[in-house]
């Protein structure tokens, strides 16, 4: 058949020859998926060429497994190398992985829950498929540094939650697209409690949920520097600071034109916060400010808010606008219809 099922639990099992031998028609789906004891899988000759979910599962949960085979290929398909080291927690080391051409899904889930992995390849394509990287190193828990992102030409959810959980991450890369995808950045770090720096953020052309909960959690986080978007789209900021406990300086927000939704939630359990400008929002076209402050500035002793300038004709929800803001001891509603 195109799939032989190889079982080792109860012995060591490491894996020599060419993997051709083994299996037919270049499918390796789950081939090896829960040997416990395998430890060395550098022998195997991976092909160049690659087949829709050829790799998927192919190591997944081998426990013990410290050294995977080399990847050459360079142009990807759908699902090749999804869940592939997925919970592989002895990997300390990830494959070089030269891929310039990828597909949608390709590397989901690659290592997702590889606790011990600490050095990760470079990730050279400028131009990326639909969820690509989707939580290709989501909970690599002793990952400290991440790769180099060059990618310019993104697309629907190529990032979403790639390293959410990456708890020992003090720093984010390079994003360097100024036009952006829906939801490419969901949930991109969130959970990485200890991130403390954040890279200059250019995009000037937002789509759909594009930043939505894109640093929720990051509770080391403090500051971040300015998203010069002066057009925005639905829900494109939607909680993308939920519960940054320790942020206390928002980021400049010169945004003009308001699209709906847009801030729903944004600073949603930023409990430090002090203050936000919101001189030039124009709000004329928004529907729907729910939980727009929610939590903000709850530990914070003057935090202010100025809403002189809003326009809410247009508004619709205004549930828990305000919620859990304890700190707010004035607020001017005069200009609200």
């Amino acid at each position: 058949g195109d799939v032989t099922k190889v079982y080792g639990n109860d012995v060591e099992f490491s894996v020599v020859g060419p993997i051709t031998s083994i299996c037919k028609n270049g499918n390796y789906t789950s081939i090896f998926s829960s040997l416990k004891n395998l430890t060395d899988a550098s022998a195997l000759i991976i092909p160049d060429k690659l087949s829709e979910d050829a790799c998927k599962g192919m190591f997944y949960k081998c426990i013990k497994l410290k050294k995977g085979p080399n990847l050459p290929a360079t142009t990807l398909a759908k699902n090749c190398y999804a869940y592939m080291f997925g919970n592989c927690s002895s990997l300390t080391e990830a494959p070089e992985l030269p891929a310039t051409e990828l597909a949608e899904e390709c590397y989901r889930s690659m290592f997702t829950g590889c606790i011990g992995l600490t050095k990760v390849p470079k990730l050279p394509a400028t131009s990326l498929a639909k969820k690509c990287y989707n939580c290709m190193f989501m909970g690599c828990s002793s990952l400290t540094e991440v790769p180099e992102l060059p990618a310019t030409e993104l697309a629907e959810e190529c990032y979403g939650n790639m390293f959410d959980g990456c708890t020992e991450l003090k720093k984010t890369p390079k994003l360097p697209a100024t036009k952006l995808a829906p939801l490419c950045y969901f949930s991109m770090f969130n959970a990485c409690e200890n991130i403390t720096e954040v890279e200059e953020l250019p995009a000037t052309e937002l789509a759909e949920r594009c930043y939505s909960m894109m640093f929720a959690n990051c509770k080391s986080l403090t500051k971040i520097s300015k998203l010069p978007a002066m057009k925005l789209a639905n829900h494109c900021y939607s909680e993308m600071f939920f519960g940054c406990s320790n942020l206390i300086e928002a980021p400049e927000l010169p945004a003009t034109e308001l699209a709906d939704s847009c801030y729903i939630c944004m600073f949603a359990g930023c409990t430090n916060l002090v203050s936000i400008d919101l001189s030039g929002f124009k709000t004329n076209n928004v529907t729907n400010m729910r939980g727009m402050f929610a939590g903000i500035g709850y530990n914070s002793s003057n935090f202010t808010l100025d809403l002189s300038n809003f326009d809410t004709s247009n508004v619709t929800n205004m549930y828990s606008m305000f919620y859990g803001c304890k700190a707010l001891t004035e607020l001017d509603l005069s200009s609200f219809n």
